[in-house]
């Protein structure tokens, strides 16, 4: 099942500065709504209610993609994505 994604608008500020560092951050990014839209049972259960889940996608030294972890909510219809952390000192 296919899922509408929906950023909170803290989440696209931060996507947006990034992709100022970051020239491959927006395919990063894009790759991973892609995966959410599709399984988001693939993030980590909180135990905050059944569907509010943290998931971590490994970044890259070459070329500068930042590791990203989103905070999500989801449902049949939908991923919400909260939060987002972009961490570049481990690339």
């Amino acid at each position: 099942m296919l899922r509408q994604i929906i950023e909170d608008e803290n989440v696209s500020d931060s996507i947006d500065t990034g992709c100022r560092v970051s020239q491959r951050l927006r395919e990063a990014w894009e790759a991973l709504k892609w995966l959410l839209a599709r399984n988001p049972e693939i993030g980590k259960g909180l135990g905050l209610g059944d569907r509010i889940c943290i998931h971590k996608q490994s970044g890259s030294i070459i070329p500068m993609i930042p590791e990203i972890t989103v905070l999500y909510e989801y449902d049949d219809t939908m991923v919400e994505i909260r939060a987002v952390k972009l961490t570049y000192e481990d690339i």
